[in-house]
């Protein structure tokens, strides 16, 4: 069985038409695994947190020093990179458990 976790990732797209993407984001980007040639069923069970949304919003033009602008579900902007950091999402989430406990 294959646990891995994910946050959804919106991505708004100004340049194409305010274009949204909805995708995922997890600890790598790409998975890969290897599997011997006996086994007969492979489970994937992501765990999604859908209350911990990132935000990117693509600048509104391509001049020079416009940048991506990332909105984490604390609130936090962080500008340039169009990755969420991983790290930084299980830490709000489990942030948010302990204050909900």
């Amino acid at each position: 069985m294959i646990n891995e976790e994910f946050y959804p990732y919106k991505r708004i797209n100004h340049l194409i038409g305010n274009l949204v993407e909805l995708s995922f984001t997890g600890r790598v980007y790409f998975y890969t695994y290897r599997l011997d040639n006996n086994i007969e069923r492979v489970l994937f069970r992501p765990i999604i947190h859908t209350d911990e949304m990132v935000i990117l919003t693509d600048p509104l033009t391509l001049k020079h020093g416009e940048k991506v602008k990332l909105v984490y579900p604390d609130g936090y902007v962080e500008y340039g990179n169009p990755f969420p950091d991983f790290d930084r999402l299980q830490k709000i989430r489990h942030e948010r458990q302990q204050t909900s406990n």
